[in-house]
């Protein structure tokens, strides 16, 4: 395909014609709107997103993770991308918010706690952060690392540095513990490893 190609004018191109001549086929709306998002054109991209909606049947997208389904997620989170890009925080928090695909809902829910935290609601965005689910090892780290970000992008360093110690210290006086076999010997390098990380 034209797009595979990177022929990314030809591919534009070839939407816009069937765009206009098929307006009813949904994934071309999709893609348009993704090529002009890609090109920073942004009320073309927004008109093409919206277009893909209205196309589409909202559906619950908890449901299997059709093509449909995907796509209605795609067409959001290209659409608060595009409200985040023009400083609408509230609008693009209101787009993640439609997000309910199991497979997307933690990393909709992590940018719509950074959207809180740029619009000064710290407080608010640490509490959604903590209130997703962590299904897996996986989701505990990166639910971890965005609460971090956002306490450092808010100049909260020395609050970012106790959460990881919070979270990792046990690890570190575990891992110590294999080479030092002294309790006290062990928490004294892992207090130690952590000063250090701090400064």
């Amino acid at each position: 395909s034209l797009i595979e190609a990177r022929r990314y004018p030809d591919a534009a191109s070839q939407l816009d014609t069937l765009t206009n001549e098929r307006p009813e086929i949904a994934e071309a709306w999709l893609m348009r709107g993704a090529l002009a998002l890609d090109d920073n054109r942004l009320e073309l991209a927004e008109t093409a997103f919206k277009r893909y909606l209205a196309l589409v049947p909202a559906r619950n997208s908890r449901s299997a993770a059709t093509a449909e389904s995907q796509g209605l997620v795609q067409a959001y989170l290209a659409l608060a991308q595009i409200a985040e890009k023009r400083n609408d925080m509230p609008q693009a928090e209101s787009w993640l918010a439609r997000i309910d695909s199991p497979e997307e809902l933690l990393n909709a829910q992590l940018r719509r706690a950074g959207i809180l935290a740029r619009q000064g609601k710290l407080d608010e965005a640490r509490k959604l952060i903590r209130s997703q689910p962590e299904k897996t090892a996986a989701d505990a780290r990166q639910k971890l690392n965005a609460e971090v970000q956002l306490l450092r992008e808010a100049k909260q360093y020395r609050g970012a540095y106790d959460l990881l110690v919070l979270k990792y210290q046990h690890k570190v006086v575990k891992l110590v513990m294999r080479y030092l076999r002294d309790p006290a010997d062990a928490e004294d390098v892992a207090q130690e490893a952590f000063i250090k990380a701090y400064r």
